[in-house]
């Protein structure tokens, strides 16, 4: 479950600033987990930034290919010089479809890079058909080690930093180091029961 529904173009990909393909992104997970007999991920694109109008036109197709929609006024111009990011969660349940719902997203000419105990946190409900913010989905610094959630019902789950290259096992908590996101980790914690979201802090 990394994936929005793919693309069907075959037109050979364009390199943007960095030497990455513009037309597909570098995708990657957070982090996945079961809940009630379902599946569920976070995953994350991010798209490098073109170098010209060109570049720009032909990853603003491919991003609707992809269905996503960047950050910006509608041009594509205003994709030169810029990266854009995706966070979004999918969810799973026995032989149907994957559901997916965006976490975030962002269109900038630099990728943020918090610091010290900064934390960026987004919410959603872990189910397509539950209005609970039981799925807290951040961004906190390359050095940060650990995060703490804490729920409404007064629990708290911890998310620890994950060695690189360490397999992705499901899980309730995790951080992680995002392949195309170099300036920031990105971390998830799923609420235990039917309890929602209270508060998110880094804690080493």
């Amino acid at each position: 479950m990394t994936a929005l529904p793919g693309r069907e173009s075959a037109a050979p990909a364009e390199r943007g600033v960095g030497g990455e393909l513009v037309d597909e992104p570098v995708m990657a997970m957070v982090g996945s987990g079961t809940r009630d007999g379902a599946n569920w991920s976070v995953n994350t694109q991010v798209w490098p930034a073109p170098r010209d109008r060109s570049e720009a036109v032909r990853q603003m197709k491919a991003m609707a290919d992809w269905g996503l929609t960047p950050v910006t006024s509608g041009s594509p111009s205003d994709l030169i010089g810029r990266t854009s990011y995706f966070i979004y969660r999918a969810f799973k349940k026995g032989d149907s479809k994957p559901t997916l719902r965006m976490v975030t997203s962002d269109t900038v000419a630099a990728l943020p890079r918090p610091k010290g105990t900064e934390i960026h946190v987004f919410l959603k409900p872990l189910a397509p058909d539950d209005s609970t913010q039981n799925l807290v989905v951040g961004m906190v610094a390359r050095t940060a080690r650990q995060v703490t959630c804490h729920w409404k019902d007064g629990s708290a789950t911890t998310a620890d930093l994950a060695p690189d290259d360490t397999p992705i096992r499901p899980s309730n908590a995790a951080i992680r180091s995002i392949e195309g996101f170099p300036t920031a980790n990105w971390f998830f914690c799923a609420a235990p029961g039917g309890t929602a979201y209270q508060s998110a802090e880094v804690t080493r």
